[in-house]
């Protein structure tokens, strides 16, 4: 899961300026009157932050205004009032704003004046002109627009430069994930028939990988050879079905099966492909459509099965298998129609009216759905794979390329360094992936950290294809920084934004205080309390092994994300109070 994907604008409105020192001259920012005082003073929510005004101009309680910052004078913001009224955020109020700005209203600068009223969002005149400047151009006409202005309020926040190179590579992040560009580019380089390429090489280990969900098939058949009640049924079931070849001999079912039980481990790391072709999410919906249509599918076949003995003879027949053929998923139902064809369609008849066929799988459909099974039992070769990922990222990837560019220390292996000369001596559709992948790398650079009042934010994005996940792994550190400028490990914040192959889109929040972590699942699968129980000791254990101790574990939905966490990261960490004179309007 991508937190860009998942939060959207939502991400926006929880980061507010901590201080107006952090406002500028030019800057532009949305106040509301909370409360008025004697000798001209009132209390202004500015920001996201409330403090305390020196009036000069007559304002209203309640009302909301558009400030601009004129000048600083003895640590007191001098304000100009631009505009009011902003409670229904109309077409009209962007225009007002804008014309205020000296500038021209369009269809597009008005809708972004919009979207930036509705955020509260701080910007300045040359940040608005350059942004609608992007959202006009010819690459931007490709990409959703509510997409790209939440790019915007992005840079916006963080106070980056707006300009085309940094667009392009934040809007490439926030639209997928870096194992989606790198497979983009190996593809590309596969249809030219490029090898022996170092680059193409790294980019190749990088994302290959064993899924586990094949994994869990892998368990689930290995256990199914060696349960004495079933006696390895499924290879009969798959077979009558057409769902493997008809000349693969039991022998050989069971010995491929059990090679790779054998040898997991090196699969694993190898990403050796499943010895029958099977895909994972096919399987599972061909396998729940059966189950769901068992009794339609028993009754035509017994009928079938007594009366004609499965011949095709018969034009009632040929109708009762159109209907059977309608109930079944469509590689089975291919099948089913090929065995027609040959006239031999009874061993397939009797398959579908035996009800030990659905039976067993049904037990399959729900073991494999099962997220407790989808735990690798090689757990120490997962988190292996794990730390090597977040490794390259960090070393290999190209995110200290300026770093190593300006001492003079280039790594050959610098994924970065490496595409530079991939784009600037290519052409066509392969300079084309490859500057995505390098505008990708870009993207992961610009939001890799934030700095703001002794307080940073650090964003790292995982390649996960390799550990069998569908989306990448986006880490999310908070932190107030320590003396020598890093995060303190013993006052901090942890997300993890997830796409798991069975509980879909989790973040896992972990906040710690003084070593004692608490852990926070947000997640909107069923039941989850009961497997993340039996789980809670393993993680205390390794928590203490590190010096650290699990302090509480609570579940969540997934619309309950944002409520925790609408307080300043300030707040959160020493609570604030304000007195005198802030800034004079």
């Amino acid at each position: 899961m991508s937190i860009h994907r998942l939060l959207g604008d939502k991400a926006v409105q929880q980061v507010h300026l901590p201080s107006h020192q952090q406002l500028k001259s030019g800057d532009v920012v949305q106040g509301k009157v909370i409360k008025l005082f004697p000798d001209h003073k009132a209390k202004i929510n500015l920001a996201g932050k409330q403090m305390i005004a020196q009036l000069e101009t007559p304002l209203i309680i309640g009302e909301r205004y558009h400030f601009q910052v004129k000048h600083t004078q003895d640590q007191i913001l001098h304000l100009q009032v631009l505009a009011n009224n902003f409670k229904n955020n109309t077409e009209q109020s962007a225009i007002q704003l804008i014309q205020q700005l000296g500038l021209k209203p369009t269809k597009i600068s008005v809708a972004f004046m919009q979207s930036l009223i509705k955020q509260q969002m701080p910007f300045n005149q040359n940040s608005f002109i350059q942004s609608v400047h992007l959202l006009q151009s010819r690459e931007a006409k490709e990409i959703p627009i509510k997409q790209q202005f939440g790019v915007l309020h992005n840079l916006m926040e963080k106070k980056l430069p707006i300009s085309h190179a940094i667009f392009q590579s934040t809007m490439k992040l926030s639209t997928g994930g870096i194992s989606n560009s790198i497979e983009a580019l190996l593809k590309e380089s596969r249809n030219q028939n490029i090898r022996f390429n170092p680059l193409l090489y790294q980019l190749e280990q990088v994302n290959s990988g064993f899924k586990t969900e094949n994994m869990s098939i892998i368990k689930y058949m290995a256990s199914d050879l060696n349960n004495t009640q079933t006696n390895g049924n499924l290879y009969h079931i798959f077979k009558n079905l057409g769902m493997i070849s008809p000349s693969i001999t039991k022998n050989q079912w069971n010995q491929a099966w059990m090679s790779m039980v054998e040898n997991t481990p090196k699969s694993l790391v190898e990403g050796r492909a499943l010895p029958f072709s099977m895909d994972h999410s096919a399987l599972m919906k061909g396998i729940d459509q059966l189950t769901a249509n068992q009794s339609k599918i028993i009754e035509l076949t017994r009928s079938m099965l007594q009366v004609n003995d499965g011949s095709v003879r018969h034009s009632k027949n040929l109708i009762n298998f159109q209907k059977i053929a309608d109930l079944l998923p469509e590689s089975i139902s291919l099948r089913f129609s090929e065995a027609l064809m040959k006239g031999q369609p009874r061993s397939f008849l009797e398959t579908l009216n035996n009800p030990n066929t659905y039976h067993e799988l049904y037990n399959m459909l729900k073991t494999l759905q099962n997220p407790v099974l989808n735990h690798s039992p090689q757990l120490g070769k997962i988190q292996q794979l794990f730390l090597q990922q977040v490794q390259w990222m960090n070393q290999r990837a190209g995110l200290n390329y300026e770093h190593q560019l300006a001492h003079q220390q280039i790594d050959i292996n610098n994924v970065k360094a490496q595409l530079i000369q991939l784009v600037q001596s290519s052409s066509g559709s392969l300079a084309e992936k490859a500057q995505q992948l390098l505008n990708h790398i870009q993207g992961i650079q610009i939001n890799s950290i934030t700095e703001s009042n002794g307080f940073l934010q650090a964003f790292l994005q995982i390649p996960a294809q390799k550990l069998g996940l569908a989306k990448d792994i986006d880490l999310q550190f908070e932190s107030k920084k320590t003396k020598d400028g890093k995060i303190d490990p013993e006052y901090c914040r942890v997300l993890f934004y997830l796409s798991l192959n069975n509980l879909k889109d989790t973040v896992i929040d972990m906040h710690v205080q003084k070593r004692n972590v608490t852990v926070t699942i947000y997640n909107d699968f069923t039941d989850l309390e009961n497997f993340v129980g039996a789980m809670k000791e393993n993680l205390n254990q390794g928590l203490k092994q590190n010096d650290y101790r699990l302090s509480s574990v609570h579940i969540k939905a997934m619309d309950s994300l944002n409520e925790g966490d609408k307080e300043h990261r300030e707040k959160r960490y020493h609570p604030s109070s304000y007195q005198g004179v802030d800034f004079r309007v």
